[in-house]
């Protein structure tokens, strides 16, 4: 198949676009979003989407800017006949024809669907519930869509390079002529439907025996565990009855008696605990005063004891906050004397750093003026330099005018002129035919003349060799048109190399070298004296009056600075050598330096008395504050002990009435005691026994009976019901129908087994036979990439029976390296010569022909291979296939072509 024209309109961008495609290589080429891939995309879709499709595929096609429906018109060449093709998706009522060139037949809607179908080699024409999965698989091996250049076309499924039809061309043309057997088809057809029969990819097919018997068995083993299960209810029935009936007897002949006897015992008790506790209230109401008294006095009697020891604490410190008051108002003198000589000393240091940071100032501008002093040197000495280039400049390009002007591009000219003439006047030399005749019994003419023998003649033309009177032979010397072409171009050439050569003024190509050279020294002597002549002067002029005003500047600053401190007029600062007045400042700085450093220490030091003083100060008036505190409690401590003596006396008088208040106190507690141990012997006797304990037991019994017997009755009625059907047969008849159905699904499952294991085996032996597949296909892919390498490159594939082609490689140096170990640029060019050899493979069932789109293919690719990936589709086209090239770089490529279309 070859496409021969396309026409679009309405699609995108696109009004009406018409594109010729040559037999060979086509390019097209243009900008991003200028419509290439759209181009591609619409002739893809018009070959495998029916015309009534809908849905994104359709929906991409359609123009945002230009009216009407997506409208494709095709040429192309299939089946030794020229059709012409032409579909406008207007969903459900779209329209499609198919004509041929040769018999005019003319097919539409459906039928014309499925002759092109028939043509292209597919199954069906896709609608549009298939577009989404199947769309993508179509031609996929064959056009390489935008973005999927660097992708493995074999990591895809079998259908994404038309794995059947490929394997039956490579059986047809010999390379894998004894993989299979009619026989072995036949043999692995059947153990394939076999198999089929029973299992999907996904696992087991549903209603197939397989999946019967397997449901068989699910159903018998639940069969089983129900029966198992009634037959365990059953039984635990029966326990749990007899259970309930012992429980039930224990607690009407047992427990029930025994708590009402209980009750009767705790109700007599309980009277005698009440007699005692109205006793205890007594005792404890009539303890309360007594308690009272008593605490009140041991707590006045504490008190007047620490007030008296806090009064004479208090006169102890006193006495000694006086006595410390007096010291400190000594050292406060001597502190104070002290802080007086720091402050003056800081005001010292303070005006010896002032003065010197004037004279470090005086130092820094004496410093800068130097440098601009020695700034104003080096600039005359530059303007002297650059006048004295200036004219050495002049005296060279006077020089240069006296050799010839001729380009670099002119002196290689004349070399290979030079050459071609001596390998012209070398090949005239080789094409002439020698002549000698050794021995003859018959006369030999040479144009009519009688050659002697011995003698030798050279011919670079036509002659005519005459043996006797019936032999006549022309003999032509190395092909006399050649020989002509090559005495014409070595005339045309000898021409060109002389009116070169005069027209620069030469004679010969050793003087063009010798001018050349000498020419070519002078200029780049001039060129340097060009650079270093770029400062103009006038600028070294700006610079160095703007140096002379900064001059005048630092003058007056230091007039000034002298001017306004005495101090500095007595010293000898001036000098114009700038490393001794670097030496100066220098020093001045360390001085600056040291002097700061000292100023700092003593500001700190003196902050830090200045701190001790006033912190002694203020010592000074919270001892004083203290003390009037202390006198104020001492006056108010005094009072209180008064107080407390007046209402309850003299200490030692109230120690006795405390003494009298506790015997009376603990003679009540005792009896108390011994009243509330009565009544704890009696409470923990009858705790136990308690009577609301025991009436919530006794209601709690009753309800337990109620259960129980309703349990009882429950239990009863279950065992009942499932001895009506014998759970013991149900369990055994269960376990014998699972016996049989398990047998038969053993057997089953052998036999489908062992079709698995025919299929595995069968597979393996294939396998090992997959290079007779894999084998054309790699020296196919080696012999395209051939181009790209200076030694023969080698790929390598593998294959399998039932995945397909997969694992390509390719040898580089000692090693193999899988497709995605590869670089970009070399992953899109295996990926082209896999897709050529598939093509060349291909091709037998498509007339010998088929397209190959490369969508930018090669984006990755690196220029300097571009050559050689021309040299691979030229090797394509040799071999009857159609490349169609889509770039946004057309100048890379546009020597490949014999076709351009340029898209604006």
């Amino acid at each position: 198949m070859r496409l021969v024209k396309c026409q679009i309109k309405n699609v995108k961008t696109h009004d009406d676009l018409t594109v010729n495609f040559s037999p060979k290589i086509t390019l097209i080429g243009g900008r991003n979003e200028t419509g290439k891939s759209t181009l591609i995309e619409a002739i893809h879709r018009t070959l495998f989407l029916k015309a009534t499709a809908t849905g994104a595929p359709i929906e991409a096609l359609r123009s945002k800017i230009h009216l009407g429906h997506p409208t494709i018109h095709l040429q192309f060449e299939a089946k030794g006949q020229t059709y012409f093709l032409n579909k406008c998706f207007t969903g459900a009522s779209g329209q499609v024809t198919l004509l041929s060139e040769e018999t005019g037949e003319q097919l539409s809607g459906q039928n014309a669907e499925e002759c092109l179908a028939g043509i292209l080699g597919v199954k069906e024409s896709l609608g549009s519930r298939q577009a989404g999965s199947l769309l993508a698989t179509r031609w996929s091996h064959l056009w390489v869509m935008q973005g999927s250049a660097g992708n493995d076309l074999l990591k895809n499924e079998k259908e994404y390079y038309d794995f059947d039809s490929l394997l039956i061309q490579l059986e047809k043309t010999g390379g894998a002529a004894i993989q299979q057997s009619n026989n072995d088809q036949r043999v692995i057809k059947k153990i394939e439907e076999a198999i089929e029969e029973n299992f999907t990819r996904r696992g087991t097919k549903k209603n197939s025996p397989y999946w019967q018997r397997q449901k068989e068995l699910d159903n018998a083993e639940s069969a089983l565990e129900i029966a198992i299960s009634r037959l365990e209810e059953y039984e635990q029935s029966s326990e749990e009855l007899i259970e309930i009936t012992e429980e039930l007897n224990h607690l009407q002949n047992l427990e029930l008696p025994k708590l009402l006897k209980q009750k009767h015992l705790v109700s007599i008790k309980a009277e005698n605990i009440k007699k005692l506790e109205r006793e205890i209230n007594l005792v404890e109401k009539e303890l309360e005063p007594i308690e009272l008294r008593y605490n009140t006095s041991q707590k006045a009697l504490i008190s007047i004891r620490q007030l008296k020891g806090d009064i004479k604490k208090k006169e102890q410190e006193q006495k000694e906050s006086f006595k410390e008051h007096n010291q400190e108002k000594a050292l406060e003198s001597l502190m104070t004397e002290k802080l007086k000589t720091k402050q003056e000393m800081h005001h010292k240091l303070k005006e010896d750093l002032g003065r010197i940071n004037k004279r470090r100032e005086v130092l820094q501008v004496l410093v800068d003026q130097a440098r601009i002093k020695e700034s104003i040197s080096r600039l005359n000495t530059e303007l002297n330099k650059i006048e004295q280039l200036t004219t050495k400049q002049k005296e060279l390009e006077q020089q240069v005018t006296s050799y010839s002007k001729i380009s670099r591009s002119d002196l290689q000219k004349l070399k290979e002129l030079n050459q071609k003439i001596r390998d012209s006047r070398t090949r005239q030399n080789s094409m002439t035919t020698s002549v000698k005749i050794i021995r003859s019994n018959q006369p030999i003419l040479l144009n009519g003349k009688k050659l002697p023998i011995g003698e030798k003649e050279q011919f670079s033309k036509t002659f005519e060799l005459e043996i006797g009177d019936k032999i006549a032979l022309e003999i032509t010397p190395g092909g006399y048109e050649t020989l002509s072409d090559v005495q014409f171009k070595y005339k045309e050439m000898k021409k060109e190399y002389s009116n070169l050569l005069s027209e620069n003024g030469l004679q010969s190509l050793e003087f063009a070298e010798e001018h050349f050279e000498t020419r070519f020294s002078l200029e780049q002597q001039i060129a340097a004296l060009d650079i270093a002549t770029k400062e103009s002067i006038q600028s070294k002029k700006e610079e160095l009056e703007e140096c002379k005003l900064k001059d005048w500047d630092f003058e007056k600053q230091i007039l000034a600075c002298l001017k306004n401190s005495k101090e500095l007029e007595n010293e000898q600062l001036l000098s114009n050598n700038v490393i001794e007045l670097t030496e100066l400042q220098r020093k001045a700085k360390k001085a600056f330096i040291d002097t700061s450093s000292s100023l700092n220490e003593s500001e700190q030091d003196l902050e830090k008395t200045q701190s001790t003083v006033q912190k002694f100060r203020s010592d000074l008036i919270e001892n004083e504050s203290n003390s009037k505190i202390i006198n104020g409690e001492l006056i108010s401590s005094r009072k209180i002990l008064k107080s407390l003596q007046e209402e309850h006396g003299e200490e030692k008088l109230l120690e006795t009435k405390i003494n009298s208040i506790k015997l009376q106190l603990q003679k009540s507690q005792d009896h108390l005691t011994n009243l509330k141990s009565q009544f704890n012997s009696l409470e923990k006797c009858d705790k136990s026994s308690d009577l609301s304990s025991i009436e919530n037991r006794l209601k709690s019994l009753d309800q337990k009976k109620e259960a129980l017997i309703a349990s009882k009755g429950a239990a009863r009625r279950n065992c009942e019901t499932i001895s009506n059907s014998d759970p013991y047969a149900a369990v055994e008849e269960t376990k014998v129908k699972l016996e049989n159905v398990e047998t038969d699904f053993k057997s089953l499952q052998r036999i489908t087994d062992s079709h698995k294991l025919l299929k595995e085996l069968f597979n393996n032996v294939q396998s090992d036979l997959s290079s007779r597949y894999s084998e054309p296909l790699a020296k196919s892919i080696g012999k395209y990439l051939q181009p790209l390498f200076s030694k023969q490159p080698i790929a390598h594939l593998s294959f399998n029976q039932t995945t397909g082609f997969s694992g390509l490689q390719m040898k580089r140096g000692k090693e193999f390296y899988s497709f995605d170990q590869l670089s970009g640029g070399m992953r899109e060019q295996l990926s082209a010569a896999l897709r050529l050899s598939m093509a060349e493979v291909l091709k037998h069932e498509h007339d010998g022909c088929l397209p190959l789109v490369f969508d930018d293919a090669f984006a990755n690719s690196d220029p300097e291979r571009i050559p050689h990936i021309k040299q691979m589709l030229t090797k394509a086209v040799n071999q009857g296939l159609q490349v169609i090239i889509l770039t946004c770089d057309p100048e890379s490529y546009a020597s490949f072509a014999e076709q351009i279309f340029r898209l604006s």
